[in-house]
C-alpha cells in the first residue's frame, strides 16, 4: 500500500512538471532556423538519448504525422512524442519508458509512464506535444514542394514520354530497329524478340486533367529508333509539348508545338546490351516547329502539273499529303508513285468526294490509277499502308482528248439544182466518265459507307440516251440509280458487308445506242 501510494504522489507531481514545461527549460539549449527546432542539454537529469529518440517518434504507440510545407520537418526535444529516459537515476537507479502517443499535426494525448527516480535532475515522463508516434517510428513528413510533373506509364531500357497540356489529341509514335512503328494505331511490337508497349493514351474519347502518353521496352533491341508526335484532333489547334526520351542512364527533354502536322521530334541509337539503371543525367532541347514537307488537307494541298513528279516523305504513322492538279481539257489522268514505300493513293474531286482508289495496282506495292476527267480541278491523296514511313516519288501524266468517239450517219442527195446534206440527228452513244473503278477498305479501320466513286454517264452521240444497269447489282455495292436519261451522274458505295475483296461488273445498256451495251468493272481490296 505505501509502495503504490508512493508511487501515485510521483507520477502526480512530475507529471505536473512536464506540463508546465516550456518547448525548451532552462536546462535546455535550443537552436532554432527557418525549418528546425534542435534542443540540447545543458543541466544533468534530462536524458539525451530519451530526447534524441522523442525527435524521431521514441517508443510511442501512436499514429500521429508531421506535415509541413515544401517537404520540411520539424522537431524538437521537448516537445516530440514518447520521450523516453533511459538513464538510470543516482538515487534509485530505475528507467523511465515513456507510452505517449502523438496525433494529428503535432498535437498528442497525455500519457504515464513508468517513473524512475533520477537523482537530483529533471525527468520527462513519456508524453506530450509533438509531431512523432507511429509505433515507434519518426514523424513522417510531407511536403507540397514541386519536384516536376511525374511521368505516367512504365520505363525500362529506353521509355519515351509524351506530354502536353488542354484537350487535344496528341499521339506518340516510336520506330524500333525493326521499323516497326508503336502508337495508337499498333499498340505495341516485337523486335529480336524484345517489345516494346504504349502503356498510356490520353485524350482519346475524353479530356485528362494531366495527358499523357508513354512507350517503353523493358529489355530494348539494339539499333536506331525514330520519335514523332502528330496532333490527332478532329478540329486540330498549336499545342505545346515535351517529349522525355529516358536512355542508358541519360534523360533528356524535347519541347516543340504541333497543329495538324506530324512532327519528327528525334531519333538515337541503342548499342549493345541494355540493362534499366537510374536516370542521373537531364537535357533539355527546345525544337523549331517542323512543317510537314506536303499538306495534310485539301486546302493546303501542293499544286501539281500535269506530266510532272514530285517527292514525298511520309513522316510519322498518320501522316496524310496531299496534292492538287488542275485539267483544263477532256483525258486520261494516270497517276502513281514509285519507291520502296507501300503506298495507297485516292483521287478526290473538287467537293472531296473519293472518285477512284488503289492500292497496289503499281509496281513494289505502289498504288495505280488511271481514269478519264473532264477539265477541273482534282486531289490526290497519298498515305502508306499500316503506318509505314518513308519517301516515294508521285509521277502525273495526262493524254489530252475524248477516248470517247462520235458516230455520225450522213445521207447525201444530189440534185440537178443542189446537193443536200442530212445528218442523223438520233444515234445516241453511251459514254461513262471511267471503265474501272478501284477501292481500298480496311476493316474497323475506314468509315461506312465508303465513297467508291461517281459514274458519270453521258450522250456522245444525238439524239436521247435512254440508258439503265441491266446485271444484278450485288448486295455490297449501293448505287444511287439503275437507270435514267443521260446525262446522268451515279454514285458508287460500299457498305462494308464484306469482309474479303470483292468484284462485279455493271452493265449498262442504252435505247439505240451504237456502243450498248458498256460495262463498268468494280473491284475493292479489303484487308484487315
Amino acid at each position: 500500500m505505501k509502495t503504490k501510494t508512493l508511487f501515485l504522489i510521483l507520477s502526480s507531481v512530475l507529471l505536473s512538471l512536464v506540463l508546465t514545461i516550456p518547448a525548451c527549460s532552462p536546462s535546455v539549449d535550443c537552436q532554432e532556423d527557418a525549418e528546425n527546432v534542435e534542443c540540447d542539454v545543458t543541466a544533468g537529469g534530462i536524458d539525451k538519448e530519451g530526447l534524441q529518440q522523442g525527435k524521431s517518434g521514441g517508443g510511442g504507440s501512436g499514429g500521429g504525422s508531421s506535415s509541413s510545407t515544401a517537404g520540411s520537418s520539424s522537431s524538437s526535444s521537448t516537445s516530440a512524442a514518447g520521450v523516453s529516459s533511459t538513464e538510470a537515476g543516482t538515487a534509485a537507479g530505475a528507467s523511465a519508458t515513456g507510452a505517449g502517443g502523438a496525433a494529428g499535426a503535432g498535437i498528442a494525448g497525455v500519457s504515464l509512464g513508468t517513473i524512475g527516480a533520477v537523482g537530483g535532475g529533471v525527468v520527462v515522463v513519456g508524453a506530450a506535444a509533438g509531431g512523432g508516434g507511429g509505433s515507434g517510428g519518426g514523424g513522417s513528413s510531407s511536403g507540397s514542394g514541386d519536384s516536376g510533373t511525374a511521368l505516367k506509364g512504365s520505363s525500362g531500357d529506353i521509355r519515351v514520354n509524351l506530354r502536353w497540356s488542354g484537350c487535344q489529341d496528341l499521339d506518340l509514335a516510336v520506330t524500333d530497329p525493326c521499323q516497326n512503328q508503336i502508337s495508337f494505331f499498333n499498340t505495341s511490337a516485337t523486335c529480336d524478340n524484345r517489345e516494346g508497349t504504349l502503356d498510356v493514351d490520353a485524350n482519346v474519347s475524353s479530356c485528362s486533367d494531366d495527358p499523357q502518353e508513354n512507350i517503353f521496352w523493358a529489355t530494348a533491341p539494339s539499333g536506331d529508333y525514330t520519335v514523332g508526335v502528330v496532333n490527332n484532333s478532329g478540329s486540330p489547334e498549336e499545342t505545346p509539348f515535351i517529349v522525355t526520351v529516358e536512355k542508358q542512364g541519360v534523360r533528356e527533354e524535347f519541347s516543340g508545338k504541333t497543329t495538324d502536322t506530324s512532327i519528327t521530334v528525334t531519333s538515337f541509337t541503342l548499342e549493345g546490351e541494355q540493362s534499366t539503371v537510374t536516370t542521373t543525367t537531364t537535357t533539355t532541347t527546345t525544337l523549331v516547329t517542323v512543317s510537314d514537307d506536303h499538306g495534310d488537307t485539301r486546302e493546303s494541298a501542293t499544286e501539281i502539273q500535269a506530266g510532272s513528279s514530285l517527292s514525298g516523305e511520309m513522316d510519322s504513322a498518320d501522316d496524310i499529303d496531299y496534292f492538287q492538279i488542275t485539267l483544263s481539257e477532256f483525258g486520261v489522268l494516270t497517276l502513281q508513285t514509285t519507291g520502296s514505300l507501300d503506298t495507297i493513293g485516292s483521287l478526290e474531286d473538287i467537293n472531296g468526294t473519293t472518285t477512284d482508289g488503289d492500292d497496289d495496282g503499281g509496281a513494289s506495292g505502289n498504288f495505280l490509277i488511271s481514269r478519264e476527267l473532264s477539265a477541273g480541278t482534282y486531289y490526290i491523296k497519298v498515305t502508306a499502308f499500316s503506318g509505314g514511313t518513308g519517301s516515294y516519288t508521285l509521277q502525273a501524266d495526262f493524254n489530252a482528248g475524248a477516248t470517247a468517239t462520235t458516230t455520225t450517219s450522213t445521207t447525201t442527195t444530189t440534185t440537178t439544182s443542189a446537193t443536200t446534206t442530212t445528218i442523223n440527228t438520233g444515234i445516241p452513244t453511251i459514254g461513262v466518265s471511267s471503265s474501272t473503278y478501284t477501292f481500298s477498305h480496311i476493316l474497323g479501320v475506314t468509315s461506312c459507307n465508303q465513297s467508291i466513286g461517281t459514274l458519270d454517264i453521258t450522250n456522245t452521240g444525238t439524239g436521247t440516251l435512254n440508258w439503265s444497269i441491266s446485271s444484278t447489282v450485288p448486295s455490297w455495292l449501293v448505287i444511287s440509280a439503275t437507270s435514267g436519261t443521260a446525262p446522268s451522274q451515279v454514285t458508287l458505295e460500299f457498305n462494308c458487308t464484306e469482309t474479303s475483296s470483292v468484284q462485279t461488273t455493271l452493265t449498262i445498256t442504252g435505247t439505240d445506242a451504237t456502243n450498248s451495251p458498256v460495262q463498268v468493272t468494280i473491284t475493292g481490296n479489303i484487308s484487315t
